[in-house]
């Protein structure tokens, strides 16, 4: 009697612990966002080739001219526009709070480290249909993007009278070595140093961002 008790705690013991493990398992697990059907036809399967980072592009493209660009999502503590298929793109050449060794800031993707190199080295890309509009759609949701993922944009770029730069997206190439950000929850709240994240909201950021891009609220350029 004895050791059917000690069995059948035993298994009662194994039974809780497996449940747990998988409970464990899929709150932990993560899956990256995929593209919307509608989004697939503005993802390229191969780079372009000869593409050009943010800061030459910015310094020499001309209004109308079109460009291959690359660069990483980022720039701001919430770098997409709302309901648009918007955001922001930064110079490779700049180190996102994960390129530094034992940063642990919850959102390395705005380049708080180095906030007095971003002007210039950050631009606004609008996807826009086949007739220049840009998609009422979430970058996120369209195209299964990331903060931080490395993209080379393939399009046009409009360049203002007061020399601000922005890029018509017509195809976008994800690429895969550079998948995006750790998701928080994997990160420690607590810093080895000091963070400045008072940033403005998307719209205000999108609007005054360090290009002096402005964004239009519906229509393409």
């Amino acid at each position: 009697m004895i050791r059917r008790l000690v069995c059948l705690s035993a298994l009662v013991l194994f039974a809780s612990i497996s449940g747990c493990s998988s409970k464990t398992d899929v709150e932990t697990a993560t899956v990256s966002p995929q593209p919307s059907a509608e989004g697939e036809k503005y993802l390229l399967s191969d780079a372009p080739a000869e593409s050009q980072d943010v800061i030459p592009t910015l310094e020499d493209v001309e209004d109308g001219q079109d460009v291959v660009v690359i660069g990483r999502i980022g720039g701001d503590v919430n770098p997409w526009v709302e309901g648009l298929a918007a955001f922001s793109i930064v110079d490779r050449s700049l180190a996102a709070c994960t390129d530094i060794p034992g940063d642990k800031c919850p959102t390395p993707w705005d380049y708080c480290c180095v906030t007095d190199q971003l002007k210039g080295a950050k631009t606004l890309v609008k996807v826009v249909d086949e007739e220049g509009e840009v998609i009422q759609t979430d970058a996120r949701k369209l195209l299964g993007l990331e903060e931080l993922q490395t993209l080379v944009i393939k399009g046009q770029a409009r360049k203002d009278d007061a020399g601000n730069v922005t890029l018509l997206a017509h195809a976008i190439y994800v690429d895969p070595a550079n998948p995006g950000q750790v998701k928080w929850s994997d990160l420690e709240k607590d810093h080895d140093h000091a963070h400045d994240h008072d940033h403005s909201d998307a719209d205000e950021t999108k609007s005054e961002n360090d290009n002096d891009s402005s964004v239009p609220k519906v229509q393409g350029d």
